[in-house]
């Protein structure tokens, strides 16, 4: 706020926009049987695009990328029966796509250990899920259990290219993520005595890098950030129409 504006040394900018329609609708197929029918149409571009590095008086240099779009369209498919009045049976099956972020197309980062570069031509990640749910509720409980499954292409992950000299550190595009688990989630009220209620959750997921041409020493290990356990229990007491309180 009070120093002297010195010399530019390096800028990184650009723009992304994105456009979707999204429709959904649900049908009564007979008696007990529902299913749910969805589609997006996304439409992505990214502009103005560009990075500007000083250096030397005679590496001076401004890079301006040319314009990018892309669109999709991202089928959603649910079907539940309900098999009894206190057993259902569903099935969901989903394509999502996440585009790029200006972050990560676009910005450079030169820290104390390292430099990041940038990828204008990062591709959209491009996810295939599906899961299968079974639900039984009791007088005061109910109990879920669920399978997922998911295919992730073009996966946007932080990691090294070791097939270029020197290695660059960046967000890029690893080829194929598969992610597959079990999770069981419960609701119970009143339980112990009238007015505390025990919500919670257990979860295995079990991801993988399956292909990767950037750093193929990483096909076969785990996907970064997600965990294999995760839980959660929340302990809720209603103490009156106005008043409730809650352990996490």
């Amino acid at each position: 706020l009070t120093s002297t504006t010195g010399t530019l040394n390096t800028n990184s900018f650009g723009k992304t926009q994105t456009r979707a329609v999204y429709l959904q609708d649900e049908w009564a197929l007979a008696p007990h049987w529902t299913l749910v029918v969805g589609g997006r149409q996304e439409w992505w571009k990214a502009f103005d695009g560009s990075n500007f590095n000083a250096g030397s008086a005679a590496a001076q240099r401004q890079l301006n990328y040319g314009d990018r779009s892309y669109s999709h369209f991202s089928p959603k498919l649910h079907l539940a029966w309900q098999t009894t009045p206190t057993l259902a049976l569903r099935a969901s099956f989903g394509k999502g796509v996440r585009y790029p972020t200006v972050a990560e197309m676009f910005q450079t980062f030169n820290g104390p250990n390292n430099i990041r570069t940038n990828d204008p031509n990062l591709q959209p990640e491009q996810v295939r899920s599906s899961e299968w749910v079974v639900q039984k509720q009791f007088d005061d409980l109910m109990l879920r259990g669920s399978y997922f499954y998911e295919d992730k292409r073009d996966a946007l992950i932080s990691q090294t290219d070791v097939t270029v000299t020197p290695n660059i550190s960046s967000i890029q595009n690893v080829d194929k993520v598969r992610t597959q688990g079990v999770e069981i989630a419960w609701q119970a009220s009143n339980l112990g005595w009238r007015g505390f209620d025990l919500n919670g959750s257990v979860t295995y997921a079990h991801s993988l890098i399956i292909e990767n041409r950037r750093n193929p020493g990483l096909e076969g290990t785990v996907q970064p950030r997600i965990p294999d356990w995760r839980a959660t229990l929340v302990r809720t007491w209603h103490v009156n129409d106005a008043a409730t309180a809650s352990l996490s």
